[in-house]
């Protein structure tokens, strides 16, 4: 219900190598782990994210669950997952030497022992914040923190717990720690790391706080195990809760009214992408540049096509996350050699040689909130060589 799309394919592919990891304790069989390396391979070559989101934690099975019944499959896996990281790191790499396919350079992001703090006080001020604003998400830091306390007293326990005491518990045991080492593990990764700079960087995150809401229906189902009597009761619980969470997710906010929200939900326009399209249809744009923000927003919401792409101060290409066709002269591709015509001066403030040409022959236009340089169309050679269409060079 909360799920958002950044390094979201990481948490997916998690769950799937999970669950695969799950099928190949219960059944062993090959087909189980060899699609258990596929799916980590592809998953580090998409998104090195996924060694954390699960290589790491599927390594602390190996370490502090010990069954002999079950040790020689959890190595088995354990083995394959390191090996197809491995690989998939190798052939990340090969691909961004290569430079076949752009990948945005991301040197800033290395480890530095300095920058630990200050990201952990940026992250406590974050949850801080979040419990602040009360409602849904006092709700989600609330259920984080029991979920780390209550998954790490269970884990603790199936840890040390004697053999005979395992029994056919083995895999929701293998699960507890594996989600229990999943949050931790997950939840402080941008921390350790140095780049939990503010509320943005939740998207490195924001999972762990997905397994810990999870966590709470993996309680009672335990719960419903030992003590099968209040199965009834588990299974209204969690099905009111899904329901309200349902309502909740889909509700408009400002008239608490659900109907309205699933309308306003399937037919999603933001404000800023509406004012933007309406100065595009009168001046007949298409093509443009502009801050991160209002790039993605536009490109994805426009009702008329529009399309801005991520330009740096100086209105160089930002290739992150963003296909280079989209900027480049004599590119295929529907989008591809695009006419650039204007700029989205929000949140950008351009400056250099180049708009300081292109701002002599532009015009800008407002329109509520936004502002728009309506320019002579000018376009890309590469990633940082622009040039008027109407100029040789």
């Amino acid at each position: 219900m909360f799920f958002v799309g950044f390094h979201g394919g990481a948490y997916l592919m998690a769950l799937l190598s999970l669950l695969l990891f799950l099928f190949y304790l219960r059944r062993g069989k090959v087909i189980h782990l060899v699609l258990l390396l596929i799916i980590v391979f592809l998953g580090v070559l998409s998104d090195r994210l996924l060694i954390m989101y699960y290589v790491v934690p599927s390594l602390l099975i190996l370490f502090f669950i010990r069954n002999n019944e079950f040790r020689l499959r959890i190595l088995f896996s354990s083995a394959a997952s390191i090996l197809a990281a491995f690989f998939g790191m190798i052939l990340y790499n090969f691909i961004k030497n290569s430079e076949f396919i752009y990948i945005i350079g991301l040197g800033y992001k290395k480890f530095d022992l300095a920058k630990i703090t200050p990201a952990f006080n940026n992250y406590l001020q974050t949850l801080t914040g979040m419990i602040e604003a009360g409602g849904v998400e006092l709700i989600i830091v609330a259920v984080f923190i029991i979920s780390i306390i209550a998954g790490t007293g269970l884990s603790l326990k199936a840890i040390f717990c004697s053999k005979a005491k395992i029994g056919n518990l083995f895999l929701e045991k293998v699960l507890l720690v594996f989600m229990t080492g999943y949050i931790v593990i997950v939840a402080l990764t941008p921390v350790v790391h140095g780049t939990f700079l503010g509320q943005g960087h939740l998207r490195y995150n924001f999972s762990s706080f997905y397994i810990a809401m999870s966590f709470f229906f993996v309680i009672l189902f335990l719960l419903e195990r030992k003590k099968p009597k209040i199965s009834a009761f588990v299974s209204i619980l969690t099905l009111a809760l899904v329901v309200a969470a349902t309502f909740s997710a889909i509700r408009n906010e400002k008239n608490n009214d659900t109907i309205k929200g699933l309308i306003s939900l399937s037919n999603y326009y933001p404000e800023e992408v509406k004012l933007i399209d309406e100065v595009a249809k009168e001046h007949d744009l298409q093509y443009g540049v502009g801050n991160y923000w209002y790039a993605k927003k536009t490109t994805m919401f426009s009702k008329e096509d529009v399309r801005i792409y991520t330009a740096l101060e100086d209105l160089r290409a930002w290739l992150h996350v963003t296909n280079e066709n989209w900027y480049f002269t004599n590119r295929k591709g529907k989008y591809g050699n695009p006419r650039f015509n204007f700029v989205l001066l929000n949140n950008l403030n351009p400056e250099g040689e180049f708009f300081d040409k292109l701002h002599e022959k532009s015009d800008t236009v407002q329109n509520g909130n936004i502002e728009i340089l309506i320019t002579p169309e000018f376009g890309y050679k590469n990633w940082k060589n622009l040039y008027l269409l109407n100029e040789e060079n």
